[in-house]
């Protein structure tokens, strides 16, 4: 069997490639999408281990706590294409740097929005006794929660 003659621009001509040799190729392609859908996944397979928390701090039926995550698949799909062509146009490192500023920018919206003023006192009872837990979570401590307000 003859290897396929390379081209000028140092790829392999598709109409000589193999399956292997394009494999060769890229690899790092499909693994790198079975991580990103096994971890987008893991978040709706381990729902149902915290269904039962979310339902009596929320006071949701365990119906109205499934279908949050419901919505999030729905808006997820619906997303897919629109990030998939902003990739085409902009290219996927400055598409994923925007993504991860938005959600870091989210993350700490939503700690300070859900978040519970005595949590990490909580934490602090359960931990260890070598383990400190640093409240760090909100922009104020407990005498701003005691006013009302977390600035």
């Amino acid at each position: 069997m003859s290897r396929p003659a390379p081209m000028a621009s140092g790829g392999i001509h598709p109409r000589e490639a193999s399956a292997r040799d394009e494999w060769m190729a890229q690899w790092p392609l499909p693994v790198v999408a079975m991580l990103g859908i096994a971890g987008s996944a893991t978040s709706v397979y381990s729902a149902g281990v915290f269904l039962s928390m979310l339902t009596v701090h929320f006071g949701w039926s365990r119906g109205a706590t499934s279908s949050a995550f419901l919505i999030q698949t729905v808006l997820s799909l619906g997303a897919v294409p629109l990030v998939g062509r902003l990739i085409d146009a902009r290219g996927p490192r400055r598409v994923a740097t925007i993504g991860l500023a938005a959600m870091r920018s989210g993350s700490v919206v939503a700690v300070h929005t859900t978040g519970c003023p005595t949590l990490a006192e909580d934490l602090a009872a359960c931990a260890p006794p070598d383990v400190d837990v640093i409240d760090a979570c909100f922009s104020g401590g407990p005498e701003d929660a005691a006013r009302g307000g977390l600035p």
